[in-house]
């Protein structure tokens, strides 16, 4: 095997394994999934008024509240602000898990085009 398919084998490899995969779920705040909100990374959340707030960092929890900094969409774009907005005014939370089996999958997945490539270029150097 070249040098160039190895580290490109490599780094398809490292790059799955390190960046990983992330499943997205919508919670209801005071369903039984409340627990999620806590301990998974909020992406964005819709408030009772329908407004909805993106995060790109996640946002922390102080005393039932949601302090970060969020972007909404206004008819110019979107702005981004500090808010602080209370449980109590939120009807959806979306949250960012890491998901170790969407991980491994694309692990398994990138290895197995990585390496049909390099049997088909080698093969095709190597005729019998």
């Amino acid at each position: 095997m070249k040098k160039v398919g190895k580290v490109a084998l490599w780094v398809s490899i490292f790059s799955t394994l390190f960046m990983g995969c992330y499943s997205s779920a919508m919670i209801d705040p005071k369903g039984d999934e409340k627990e999620k909100i806590y301990s998974g990374k909020i992406a964005s959340v819709v408030t009772k008024d329908g407004t909805k707030y993106e995060f790109d960092k996640a946002p922390t929890i102080v005393n039932d509240t949601i302090v970060g900094e969020g972007k909404v969409s206004t008819e110019a774009g979107f702005i981004t602000k500090q808010v602080s907005i209370p449980l109590s005014d939120v009807v959806k939370v979306n949250v960012k898990e890491f998901d170790l089996g969407k991980t491994i999958w694309g692990g398994v997945a990138i290895v197995g085009v990585a390496g049909t490539i390099m049997l088909a270029i080698y093969l095709r150097h190597h005729r019998f």
